[in-house]
């Protein structure tokens, strides 16, 4: 389903939470060829005060309802991920576009139905792991590709999350947990750096960061030969963290955000580097450009830069790693 006669993309979000206010707020003031037609939660209230913000006069609290709308063209997905492969199987089974807020499932066989639903449909489907569209992600992809530190040897990336008070915990059920949640995002990054798949998955979580191991490490071995790690942590006392560091065989290249060019390429000193307050904040931008893609790919029939496929990808490494975690030894890929 393309956008006709010029006309912008008609999209509905479902879910009104922090994530659905985001798309629905860029989606509202700026994005070119794109118009906020529905949104939809089950709870009546979120949904019509994030309606009432918008100016937007279609509101479900089901939402098949919204899937089946004429004004809907194209989908946001921003429900909690238990809920994520359900809905995606009925808005595929519609032919809408979909963009699916990340992760897509909370298990691996999950994952490989919502990549199957979205093999089926017309639709576009794209997957919101940002940091692909994030400026400085973006500008470390071209470093890397002009090698300007050589051949890539060890990636290293983490995401520190600011600690929340007990009853702010991540409910394991409804987010598959903290691989799942929160380092598949870095699973995907190093996916991308790279330009490899993982071949090998081993992970380890700190006793001192219950519950559900809230801060953990996971050791990557990718097809091409690149060793990475990834950290994942829900215990940041002093603030919102999230970087990235690529050695390479002429030097080394890591994110510094408080830097005037966002990233440095090291070859014989060190800096330090400093966090942002939460990731609202520091992924603004990239909120918005992965959604800009995400329509110009409908009005222009081209593939999205975060497919199934790498969203199937990412779902798989964190299960191995749970997995790699509890048996106390190394997984090996595909699963």
């Amino acid at each position: 389903m393309a956008a006709q006669g010029g006309n912008p993309v008609g999209i509905g979000v479902i879910g009104a939470g922090k994530m659905g206010r985001i798309h629905a707020a860029n989606l509202s003031r700026g994005i070119p060829n794109a118009r906020l037609v529905a949104v939809a939660d089950v709870v009546e209230d979120s949904a019509k005060k994030l309606a009432a913000e918008f100016g937007v006069s279609n509101v479900f609290t089901d939402y098949l309802r919204l899937v089946e709308n004429r004004e809907v063209q194209a989908i946001v997905i921003a429900t909690p991920t238990l809920l994520k492969p359900q809905v995606v199987k009925f808005a595929c089974e519609a032919g809408k576009h979909i963009f699916c807020e990340k992760p897509i499932a909370t298990t691996f066989h999950e994952a490989e139905q919502v990549l199957k639903s979205s093999q089926k449909s017309p639709g576009k489907f794209q997957v919101g792991y940002q940091r692909r569209f994030d400026p400085l992600h973006v500008k470390v992809k071209e470093a890397l590709e002009s090698g300007e530190v050589g051949s890539i040897v060890l990636v290293r990336s983490n995401t520190r999350d600011p600690l929340p008070n007990q009853a702010q915990w991540p409910d394991l059920k409804n987010s598959g947990g903290i691989f799942v949640d929160t380092s598949s995002h870095d699973y995907d990054l190093v996916r991308w750096l790279c330009g490899s798949e993982v071949s090998r998955v081993q992970a380890e979580g700190s006793p001192r960061s219950q519950p559900d191991q809230h801060t953990v490490v996971t050791n990557l071995s990718m097809a091409n030969g690149v060793l990475a790690q990834v950290e994942a942590s829900r215990m940041s006392s002093y603030g919102y963290d999230v970087r990235v560091e690529v050695l390479g065989t002429k030097g080394v290249l890591f994110t510094r955000p408080d830097a005037p060019t966002g990233m440095r390429v090291v070859k014989g000193s060190h800096e330090s580097i400093a966090s942002y307050s939460w990731y609202a904040d520091r992924f603004k931008e990239a909120y918005r450009l992965e959604m800009e893609s995400f329509v110009d790919c409908i009005v222009k029939d081209a593939e999205p830069k975060v497919t199934a496929q790498d969203g199937k990808a990412a779902v798989e490494v964190a299960t191995a790693a749970r997995k790699s975690m509890q048996e106390g030894k190394a997984v090996n890929l595909p699963l």
